[in-house]
C-alpha cells in the first residue's frame, strides 16, 4: 500500500490497443532525482521527457528542472538526462507539446502562487533553451490540462489560486505561431 502523501519514483506504462483500450500497467523505470512531486511529463518521438516538479508537497519545493529519457520498444523508461533549466520554478505546470514544441503553462511558483506565464522550448533528444510566450493567461493557473488542437492551445480547468483552492472552469484558446510562440 502506498501511504498517503507519499512521493512515488516510478513510472508505469500500458500498450494501448488499436481500439483504445489499455494493457495492463507494468513498471517502466524510475522517475528521476529523488521523486518529484506534482511534476508532468509528455511523450515524442521517442522520448519521454518530464517538466518541473517540486521537492515536496508544497510549492516552496518548486523547481526549474527538467530531464528526458529515451522510451524502449517495450514501453519502459531508459536512464534519465538532465535537460535545460525552466526560465522559472514551476510545480504542477500544465505540459503539452505540438510538433516538437514543449508547453509549460502557468503552474505555481516556489512562493505558492499560480503564474500567467507561458514557457516553450523544441524537443529533439533533448530540451532546448526555454523561450517566454508573448501572450500570458489572464490569471494565474495550474493543475490544469492543456491540448493543442488545429493550432491552438486550450487550457482546461485546473485552479487559479493554487492546487488545493480556487477552482475554476475556464478555458482558455490562443493561436500558436508557426515558431511556436503565442500570440493574441
Amino acid at each position: 500500500a502506498i501511504a498517503a502523501g507519499t512521493i512515488q519514483t516510478n513510472v508505469y506504462s500500458a500498450r494501448i490497443a488499436a481500439n483504445g483500450s489499455l494493457g495492463a500497467w507494468a513498471l517502466a523505470g524510475n522517475n528521476p532525482g529523488a521523486g518529484p512531486f506534482g511534476n508532468v511529463g509528455v511523450a515524442y518521438n521517442g522520448y519521454l521527457y518530464q517538466i518541473g516538479s517540486g521537492t515536496s508537497d508544497a510549492a516552496a519545493g518548486a523547481t526549474t528542472a527538467t530531464y528526458y529519457s529515451p522510451i524502449t520498444g517495450n514501453g519502459a523508461v531508459g536512464v534519465w538526462t538532465a535537460g535545460t533549466v525552466l526560465t522559472g520554478a514551476r510545480y504542477l505546470a500544465s505540459i503539452t507539446q505540438y510538433n516538437g514544441i514543449v508547453y509549460a503553462i502557468g503552474g505555481d511558483s516556489t512562493a505558492g502562487a499560480a503564474q500567467t506565464t507561458i514557457y516553450y522550448s523544441t524537443l529533439s533528444a533533448g530540451i532546448g533553451a526555454w523561450s517566454t510566450a508573448t501572450t500570458t493567461l489572464t490569471t494565474g493557473y495550474d493543475a490544469g490540462s492543456a491540448i493543442i488542437q488545429n493550432g491552438y492551445l486550450q487550457v482546461l480547468g485546473g485552479t487559479t489560486t493554487n492546487a488545493y483552492g480556487g477552482g475554476t472552469t475556464n478555458t482558455y484558446v490562443v493561436p500558436i505561431t508557426t515558431t511556436g510562440n503565442i500570440t493574441n
